[in-house]
Formats: C-alpha cells, sequence, structure tokens
C-alpha cells in the first residue's frame, strides 16, 4: 500500500522540523515539555542515538513524523491521550495481550488513553505517530454521540490500514500531510483545520473498533429533543461557573417539570446530578494530571466547586473506585 512519505522525503513533515539530535536525554527533555514524557532506550551502553522529529499541530491534534538511525526502545507512563503510530519503514515490536507482537507497514498500533507505550524497533525506522488528547477526544464523544467522558474508551490495539476504514483513516492523514507540505493550502490558512480534525477523530471512533462502538451505534438513531441539548450545551459551555435550575429552564425554554423528565429519561439522572458528575470528572481531569507536590485535592475540589473534603472523597470514591489522593499520585 501506499506510505505515508510525501513528495519523496524520508520523513513526513520534513518541513516542520522539530527536533534533531544524536541524545536520548535531549530527546525525552524535548518531548517531555512539547506532549507527553518518554523514554527512550538503545538497549546498549551507549546514550547516544541519531534522531529526527518533525511536528504538525492540527488544532488540538499533533501529528509527528519520526526517523531513528537505529534500534530503539521507546515506554511512557499511562498516557493521556490516542497514540497511533504508523510504522513507513522498519518493524516494530510491542506485547499485546501478553504476546509479542509485530507491527509493520501497512498497519498501526494504536495505545488508548491509560496504556503505556511499549515499542521496540530493532533497527532503523521511519514512523508517524498522530496523537489526540483525551479531551479532545471525550469533545467529540459528547458532540457526536453524546457520550461523557466518564464512558472510558478503549480501541482495537491494531488498525489495518489496508481494508476501510482503517484505510478511511490513512487516506486523511495522507491529504493532511499533503495540505501541510503546501504554505498556500487552506489548511495552513486556518480554513480547514477544525474541519480536518473532526474529521480525523471521527473517522478513528468509527473506524476503529473501541469499547464504545455499540453505544455510538445506538446513539446515532436515537435523537435527544432540543430542550435536552439546549440544556447540556449549556451545562458543558459553563461547567466552570454555578449553574442553577433556572439557568437551564432558561437555556432549554421548557418547564423544570419537562427538563427533569428528560434528563431523567436520556441520562437516568436528574440535571443537577449531571451537573455534579461532570464537574467531578474535571475534578479527576485535573488531578490525573496535576504535581502533586505542588497541587492538593482540597485545592482542585475547591475549584470545582466542592467546598466539604469528607463528602468529596466519598463520592469521588464512589464515582470513580478509588480515593482522589490516589489519582493525584498517579
Amino acid at each position: 500500500m501506499q506510505s505515508f512519505l510525501i513528495n519523496n522525503k524520508a520523513i513526513p513533515l520534513a518541513s516542520f522540523q522539530f527536533l534533531n539530535t544524536r541524545t536520548l536525554i535531549e530527546a525525552e527533555q524535548a518531548l517531555a515539555s512539547a506532549v507527553e514524557p518518554r523514554r527512550f532506550s538503545t538497549g546498549s551502553k551507549s546514550h547516544k542515538q541519531g534522531m529526527q522529529v518533525t511536528r504538525y499541530q492540527l488544532a488540538d491534534i499533533q501529528i509527528y513524523g519520526l526517523h531513528f538511525e537505529g534500534p530503539l526502545t521507546i515506554s511512557s507512563e499511562q498516557l493521556q491521550s490516542v497514540n497511533i503510530i504508523f510504522p513507513i519503514s522498519g518493524t516494530l515490536r510491542t506485547p499485546i495481550e501478553k504476546q509479542d507482537t509485530q507491527i509493520s507497514c501497512g498497519h498501526a498500533k494504536v495505545d488508548s488513553p491509560g496504556d503505556r507505550v511499549a515499542v521496540e524497533w530493532d533497527t532503523s525506522s521511519t514512523s508517524m505517530v498522530t496523537r489526540i488528547p483525551i479531551a479532545t477526544l471525550n469533545h467529540f464523544c459528547h458532540k457526536l454521540y453524546d457520550i461523557d467522558s466518564h464512558e472510558k474508551i478503549r480501541f482495537a490495539p491494531i488498525m489495518d490500514l489496508s481494508q476501510y476504514p482503517g484505510a478511511s483513516l490513512h487516506n486523511i492523514l495522507t491529504t493532511i500531510l499533503m495540505e501541510a507540505d503546501n504554505q498556500d493550502s487552506l489548511l495552513n490558512r486556518g480554513v480547514l483545520t477544525q474541519q480536518f480534525q473532526e474529521l480525523l477523530v471521527t473517522s478513528l471512533l468509527n473506524g476503529q473498533s473501541n469499547s464504545l462502538s455499540d453505544i455510538m451505534r445506538r446513539r446515532i438513531y436515537q435523537v435527544r429533543p432540543f430542550y435536552i441539548k439546549r440544556a447540556a450545551e449549556y451545562i458543558h459551555e459553563n461547567i466552570k461557573e454555578i449553574i442553577t435550575l433556572s439557568d437551564l429552564v432558561d437555556a432549554s425554554g421548557v418547564s423544570l417539570r419537562t427538563l427533569q423528565a428528560g434528563f431523567s429519561k436520556h441520562y437516568n439522572m436528574g440535571p443537577s446530578a449531571y451537573i455534579k458528575q461532570l464537574k467531578m470528572r474535571k475534578a479527576r481531569e485535573e488531578l490525573l494530571v496535576a504535581n502533586h507536590l505542588e497541587t492538593t485535592v482540597a485545592d482542585v475540589a475547591a475549584k470545582w466547586g466542592f467546598y466539604n473534603p469528607c463528602n468529596f472523597t466519598l463520592n469521588y470514591k464512589k464515582q470513580f473506585g478509588e480515593n482522589p489522593s490516589a489519582t493525584l499520585q498517579k
């Protein structure tokens, strides 16, 4: 199948150089500050390795081109994003369901939020990596399917790019690379940035089997009443503020009784509980990325309107199965 090489360049996005180094420490520092921490190892006493990295920002999504001049092992802590690795040359090895699996051009490795990267390249290699932050993924899950972020999503770990729907994602990314390579393109002028991002995420959600696929298929055929959609959108847009039931009545244009009945039917909870759960999830998202040496649970809880530490801890554990202090330590 066609690779992602554009204009016969040795690395995707060659015009967008991000890093060119022979020192693994420098590479780790650069990626830690720009994206999420990675650990690199050559498997030998040497800590030097020729490495080129290119980077293109597509709204909230990052697309990287990578070239390694020799064998390299890559690992990480739990991801706060979806990472899709597309081998162009070379073969990567990775454990999948406790089996050592090899992936080369024509397939991609998909790491879900919460996974740890564990990849080994046996030889020199060229690849492309697409990173979709979990907040962006959650946004489109809600926008397209009315699925909120408490529903954890896990993707099948291997994507076949030679057959549809995997080929659709490959074609979209190829188009993005071609557009990025032309400085006068509509993409580089900012006209199509959001459209390409939505197209890419939608293709992933619909094309790659995942833990929410059944829910997504059902939700396509479920139409929320206009007043429920208005109220839910108002809550998500103003979640950092204090939201009253009167605010929701005004935003939705229906009576409180109708609004409560609608939320009970579509979300199995009232609007107040919906707001509380969403604020709790926002607090969790912040705890997951916070530095436990600089942040306290009480500070995060208060920021999202939870001023009683004991009640916050009890409700948090009930919703997520662990204490907020445990989340902060991750």
